[in-house]
């Protein structure tokens, strides 16, 4: 995938009323940030940049946030939990704690179809953060990002027998507790 399709998609993930209005954190532009990773997280340079092909590891260095495999680790039930392999990319954000600007880590995944039917597709990405913000080897899912829903119908009658016909179909379930639309709009329950 293209670096700024990535950027693309960080944008609208973490510019999400979620991360607004409930975590209080902002997006961060890469372009605008890139001098401060350079003095303050110079681990994180690596992830998101590399040198030019063909140039020395002095030159000025491109935006590329390569995906890398991670171990990732679900918990499930009381006492039982599942761990896979994932292919993630970074996205940031800065929240201000203690009157300093932090800066946060997420990893989103690769597409997948969320969707319950085969016939249909929903394109999603699993949100992970670090279990462990000093180790950057395993994560857990933090939330899922969605494409936004789309209205179908017009009509408010012919909308409700389309539901109630689904609804007798296909059993009701939850995936997760909160869903973060890639459109930017209203977080889901």
């Amino acid at each position: 995938m293209h670096p700024d399709t990535k950027s693309r998609i960080c944008h609208f993930i973490t510019g999400s009323r979620y991360f607004d209005l409930v975590l209080k954190e902002k997006r961060i532009y890469l372009h605008e940030i890139y001098e401060k990773l350079i003095k303050t997280e110079p681990s994180l340079i690596l992830t998101l940049y590399e040198p030019p092909p063909g140039r020395t590891s002095g030159s000025e260095l491109i935006y590329t946030n390569r995906n890398r495999k991670v171990s990732a680790h679900r918990k499930y039930g009381k006492d039982k939990s599942a761990r896979y392999e994932e292919f993630v990319f970074t996205c940031l954000t800065a929240k201000v704690q203690s009157g300093k600007e932090a800066i946060k880590s997420y990893l989103v995944s690769v597409e997948y179809n969320l969707s319950d039917t085969p016939s249909s597709h929903i394109g999603g990405r699993f949100v992970f953060v670090y279990v462990d913000p000093n180790q950057s080897t395993e994560v857990e899912i933090f939330a899922v990002a969605e494409e936004p829903a789309k209205s179908i119908y017009t009509s408010s009658t012919l909308a409700e027998r389309s539901y109630l016909q689904e609804r007798m179909e296909n059993e009701l379930s939850k995936l997760f507790n909160c869903s973060l639309p890639l459109g930017g709009g209203e977080m889901q329950k």
